[in-house]
């Protein structure tokens, strides 16, 4: 969990609820995890729009090359 380990030290149990750095660092965390994931959702679809686009180029040119 390489991404989270700046948080580490986060401890919700001992956490006053008025205390707005625990929940700013929480925040930040959170923030932090739905942009990487955003991120790898974004590349893993530009990935598959590639191959979804090498197969049709290669199902053309098997056409039209009689394979």
């Amino acid at each position: 969990m390489f991404i989270l380990s700046n948080y580490g030290d986060l401890r919700t149990e001992n956490m006053n609820p008025f205390n707005h750095d625990e929940a700013l660092k929480l925040f930040d965390a959170y923030q932090h995890v739905a942009s990487v994931t955003s991120t790898i959702v974004g590349l893993v679809s530009e990935i598959d729009d590639n191959l979804n686009k090498m197969t049709k180029e290669d199902m053309t040119y098997r056409k039209t090359a009689g394979c």
